[in-house]
């Protein structure tokens, strides 16, 4: 068993904070982390369908070449997902796995962990899950994990508490981001890149709420009536949030181009980006990954500092 330090447990909190705010790749950092604690990491993304592929296509009203690549790679990454058809057949997604995995010990003792951990010969521990907003259906889950294999052996306690704590001090400090985001300099620059924009750009919720617009969008809208201020808030018609929330653009697409028919200006193109809801307790999608959506719209590579997360 590897001598963790209290020098490698802040390196642990270095590299998975980093993932979280968006300045280290999740690979990456979960490698390095899992490094310092003699373990190897888990990167697993699980599209959030249902495993019948027919229901999934017709949830989503997304084509068949679209959705066929996530259930590829889905089958091909996952490892629960042989044993897991077994065990659940039809059913909805792999809730039975969803739901086990948010009590680490009940997941370790149940019935489907041990039949996975006997055929793969490993000490698995499992502790975060995310939703991802940049592959895979909307609903898409990021898992992460460590894991040993029997030469190595299980985590004991006080590891495992350890990497409990690492993981589970993400939600809090997303959180921390997400309310300092508005205020900070870095998101008022990145607020100023779409205000700034010639194109008609918006950017929503995943119900189609308008999150933030410019000029631009917001003229061709109220043109063509499909967008209107209503009590201080502009809003889109119900016609238009209906053709966005059939999934025409959606967090495995988040940005895409609709034409709006302008009387004065002829075929307009609208940006449109959709922005994930946060998971259960995950609420800093609209922080550091919002800020990340709104640079790309001029092609640039964004990192936030550090100084963005302060009490």
């Amino acid at each position: 068993m590897p001598d963790i330090t209290t020098d490698g447990v802040q390196r642990a909190f270095q590299h998975v904070h980093a993932a979280a705010l968006g300045l280290e790749p999740w690979p990456e950092a979960l490698g390095r982390t899992a490094g310092i604690f003699g373990a190897n990491a888990s990167h697993i993304i699980v599209p959030g369908i249902e495993l019948a592929a027919s229901a999934f296509h017709h949830e989503w009203n997304m084509p068949q070449d679209y959705w066929t690549p996530y259930v590829e790679h889905y089958y091909a990454l996952d490892p629960w997902v042989a044993p897991g058809r077994c065990l659940l057949g039809d059913k909805p997604r792999v809730a039975g796995t969803d739901a086990m995995l948010k009590m680490d010990r009940e997941y370790r003792a149940s019935a489907f962990y041990q039949e996975f951990a006997k055929g793969m010969g490993i000490a698995h521990f499992c502790t975060f899950e995310d939703h991802d907003p940049g592959f895979g259906p909307p609903g898409s889950i990021l898992r992460l994990g460590f894991y040993r294999n029997e030469q190595k052996g299980h985590f004991g306690p006080q590891e495992e508490s350890m990497m409990s704590d690492l993981m589970r001090s993400v939600p809090a400090l997303m959180s921390l981001v997400e309310h300092n985001f508005a205020q900070s300099e870095i998101g008022r620059a990145a607020l100023m890149l779409l205000e700034a924009a010639p194109e008609a750009q918006m950017i929503l919720d995943d119900q189609a709420n308008v999150l933030c617009t410019n000029d631009r969008a917001k003229t061709l809208l109220i043109q063509t009536a499909l967008g209107a201020y209503r009590s201080g808030s502009f809003v889109l018609s119900p016609e238009l949030r209906a053709t966005i929330l059939w999934r025409a653009v959606g967090p495995s697409h988040p940005h895409a181009k609709k034409l709006i028919p302008s009387t004065q200006d002829g075929a307009v193109a609208l940006d449109v980006i959709l922005v994930p809801p946060p998971a259960q307790t995950f609420s800093g999608l609209r922080g550091a990954r919002f800020a990340v959506t709104l640079h790309r719209l001029a092609d640039q590579t964004f990192r936030l500092p550090w100084s963005l997360v302060k009490t």
